[in-house]
C-alpha cells in the first residue's frame, strides 16, 4: 500500500469527545511526509505512557481509527505501542481539576503583591516563601502568591545604616517604590522594618495601598492580651522612634529597649550573621541572654523587630515567653490583604 505524502495532522477530536486532555507538548512532532506533514513522534508517545492512565491510550486508538493514513508505518509502531503501554502502564491516581487549565474563574483573580526586597536577601527569600505557603494554605492546589520584586543591593542600604545617610536612602528605596509602581503592582510591603524610617512617608505621598510591618504585629500583641512588650532590631529600630511611637500610640503599648551595649551587640550581630545566612550558637546565646533579662524586668512579650531575628532565635527556644515574629505577620496580612477575605489592612 503506498503512502499518502500530502500534508496530514492526527486529529485531536476524538480525544476532545472522550473529555481527555490533548497531548502534551512535544507529542506532535514535525517529520517530512510530503510537505511538512506532522505525526505523532514515538518520543511523545513515551511521554504520554508515562504521565498518563490507559485512558489516553483508548482515546489515542480512537483517533488513530478516526485518521487518514499520514504515515502507515508510523500508525502501526503507535498501534503496537498503544497496546504495549496499557499493560504497563499505571494508572495515576485522579488529580483535581481546581487550579488548572483555562476553564471559568482562570486566571484566579487575586491581588499583586510588590516587595520592596534585598534588606537582606535572606529576608526577601523568607517572605517569598511565607507569601506562597500562605496562599497556598488558603487555595491548596497550585496555588501561590502573585508577587513582584523590586531587589535592593544590600550593600547600599548597609552604607546608608551605616553612615546616617537617610535622605540618599530615601531617594534610593523611591525609585524601587515607583518601579513596583509602574508595574502595576496592588499592594507594597517592604521586607525591613529598619527601612521602614523612609518608605512611610514615601509611600504616604503615593496612592498604592502600603501594609505598615508595625500594624499585624500592633494587632496580634493586642489579641494576646499583652502590654508590655520588649524591641529587639538593628541599633535603628531600638534607638529610634519611628518604629515604638507607632506601637505605642497606635496600639496603646509600653516598649522596652535592651541597654545601649546589648543594642550593639544584637545591631552587630544581624549584620554579620542571619544578614549573611550564618547562625552562630555563642550569638543565639547572647540574644537569649538579653531576652531573659528583659522578661525579668518585667517584659510580657518580645517582639523580634527585624526580619532576619526570627531564624536566629524563636518562640520554641522560649515556650512560655511570647515572641512576635514580624516577618510571619507581616507576610500574612499581606496574602490576607492580596486575597481580599478583609484581614489585610492597607495604610495609604
Amino acid at each position: 500500500m503506498g503512502v499518502d505524502r500530502t500534508s496530514r495532522q492526527l486529529p485531536n477530536e476524538a480525544l476532545q469527545r472522550s473529555g481527555t486532555s490533548l497531548a502534551p507538548a512535544g507529542f506532535w512532532r514535525t517529520r517530512q511526509v510530503g510537505r511538512a506533514g506532522r505525526v505523532p513522534s514515538l518520543g511523545g508517545c513515551r511521554r504520554i505512557r508515562r504521565a498518563a492512565g490507559s485512558a489516553i491510550w483508548e482515546s489515542l486508538d480512537a483517533a488513530l481509527r478516526c485518521a487518514d493514513p499520514c504515515d502507515e508505518a508510523t500508525v502501526i509502531r503507535l498501534r503496537a505501542r498503544s497496546s504495549r503501554a496499557r499493560k504497563q502502564t499505571r494508572i495515576m491516581p485522579e488529580v483535581p481539576t481546581i487550579g488548572t487549565g483555562t476553564g471559568p474563574g482562570r486566571p484566579l483573580e487575586q491581588k499583586t503583591i510588590g516587595l520592596i526586597g534585598g534588606s537582606s536577601d535572606q529576608a526577601t527569600a523568607e517572605y517569598y516563601r511565607l507569601l506562597n505557603e500562605g496562599v497556598n494554605a488558603r487555595l491548596g492546589g497550585w496555588e501561590i502568591a502573585e508577587t513582584m520584586i523590586a531587589g535592593m543591593n544590600f550593600g547600599n542600604i548597609e552604607h546608608y545604616m551605616r553612615h546616617g545617610a537617610w535622605e540618599a536612602c530615601a531617594e534610593y528605596v523611591s525609585n524601587k517604590i515607583d518601579r513596583l509602581i509602574a508595574a502595576g503592582v496592588d499592594v507594597i510591603i517592604c521586607v525591613s522594618n529598619t527601612l521602614h524610617r523612609v518608605v512611610e512617608p514615601a509611600m504616604a505621598r503615593r496612592r498604592t495601598p502600603f501594609i505598615h510591618i508595625v500594624d499585624p504585629t500592633g494587632d496580634a500583641i493586642q489579641a494576646s492580651g499583652l502590654r508590655r512588650v520588649a524591641l529587639l532590631g538593628t541599633k535603628a529600630v531600638m534607638s529610634m522612634p519611628y518604629l515604638r511611637t507607632r506601637y505605642e500610640e497606635g496600639f496603646d503599648l509600653e516598649l522596652m529597649v535592651p541597654t545601649d551595649a546589648e543594642q550593639d551587640d544584637i545591631d552587630r550581630i544581624i549584620f554579620d550573621e542571619p544578614c549573611r545566612g550564618l547562625i552562630a550558637p555563642a550569638s543565639k546565646a547572647r540574644y537569649l541572654g538579653i531576652v531573659d533579662r528583659m522578661a525579668a524586668a518585667g517584659a510580657q512579650g518580645l517582639i523580634l523587630g527585624c526580619t532576619e531575628i526570627f531564624l536566629l532565635i524563636g518562640q520554641e527556644d522560649r515556650p512560655a515567653f511570647p515572641m512576635l515574629n514580624t516577618t510571619q505577620l507581616h507576610a500574612e496580612a499581606a496574602v490576607a490583604f492580596a486575597l481580599r477575605d478583609g484581614l489585610g489592612k492597607a495604610i495609604r
